[in-house]
């Protein structure tokens, strides 16, 4: 995952580079990408979708980062988070959409 700061580098390396198009485009935003993670970029816009500022605060559950900063629940371990249980702590929440009352 890229910090914004890493992120920003990145970004502004974006059609830096010299000679062919993919070259040009992606070469050196894909050399620093690697220098950074240690991993090579499998595919041009990989380094747009690991930007940490994309996802939430780690899950108080499990650690992993929540999947948006509005999440309801963990995407991974599928708790709750805290204060957002509409039914309470150890129910599921019922679908009530398209009950007609």
């Amino acid at each position: 995952m890229l910090g914004e700061e890493e992120f920003w580098r990145l970004f502004m390396l974006f059609n830096t580079g010299v000679g062919r198009a993919r070259e040009r485009l992606y070469g050196p935003l894909s050399r620093e990408y690697e220098r950074i993670t240690g991993i090579p970029m499998q595919c041009d816009r990989e380094y747009l979708h690991h930007r940490l500022a994309l996802y939430g605060p780690p899950c108080k559950a499990c650690g992993k980062p929540l999947r948006s900063r509005r999440a309801k629940r963990c995407g991974a371990c599928m708790d709750w988070v805290t204060g957002n249980n509409p039914t309470g702590p150890s129910e599921v929440p019922r679908d009530t959409e398209g009950e007609k009352n």
